[in-house]
C-alpha cells in the first residue's frame, strides 16, 4: 500500500487540472455551483489549472473496522479543492478515497502554530496582556499591493456612479 500511495502522490505534484466540485463558490452562468447543488442540479464546469508544490505522506494506518487509512500534507496554490484532490488520488490508486479530516495549517503567511485559542487570549486579556494583537497589514504582506488613485477609490466605494456593478 504505502508504495503504491507514495507513488501516487509524486504523480500530482506540479500544475495539474482539477474539476471544481458542485459544493463549492464558481460561478457558473452567474450562479454560485453550490446553489445550484442544492437545487439538485449538475452542471458542467471547467477545469482548471492549480499547482501542487508538495505533497507528504505522513502515516498510514487501519482503523477499528480494518478501514486503510493515509494522512498527508499539501503545500498548494489558491484555489485548489482538497477533497477533489483525494478524490483524484482514490482514483488513481484505483480504490476511491474520501476526506475523514482536514485543517488548513497556513494561508500566505499566518500559520497554524502562531494561533491561540480561546482559553489562551481570555487568559492574556484577563492579565491585560496584549501582545497577541497583531498588526493587521502583517497577515498582508506577501499578498501584491496597488496604488489607487481617488478616482480609482471612487469607483469602487460607489460603484453605480460609475456604470459599475454591486454585488
Amino acid at each position: 500500500h504505502i508504495s503504491a500511495i507514495s507513488s501516487t502522490l509524486k504523480d500530482f505534484i506540479g500544475e495539474i487540472d482539477q474539476i471544481p466540485p458542485m459544493f463549492s463558490a464558481v460561478h457558473v452562468n452567474g450562479k454560485r455551483l453550490h446553489q445550484l447543488a442544492r437545487l439538485g442540479l449538475e452542471v458542467e464546469r471547467s477545469k482548471r489549472k492549480v499547482n501542487i508544490f508538495k505533497l507528504e505522506l505522513l502515516r498510514t494506518y487501519l482503523d477499528e473496522a480494518e478501514k486503510f487509512h493515509f494522512c498527508f500534507s499539501v503545500t498548494c496554490s489558491r484555489g485548489t479543492y482538497i477533497r477533489t484532490l483525494v478524490e483524484d488520488i482514490g482514483v488513481k490508486l484505483g480504490c476511491g478515497a474520501t476526506v475523514y479530516e482536514l485543517c488548513r495549517t497556513a494561508i500566505g503567511n499566518c500559520k497554524l502554530e502562531q494561533s491561540l485559542n480561546f482559553d489562551e487570549i481570555e487568559k492574556m486579556s484577563k492579565a491585560a496582556d496584549w501582545s497577541f494583537i497583531q498588526e493587521p497589514l502583517n497577515f498582508l504582506k506577501d499578498m501584491p499591493s496597488y496604488q489607487l488613485h481617488a478616482e480609482d477609490v471612487k469607483k469602487i466605494l460607489i460603484p453605480r456612479e460609475y456604470g459599475g456593478a454591486v454585488y
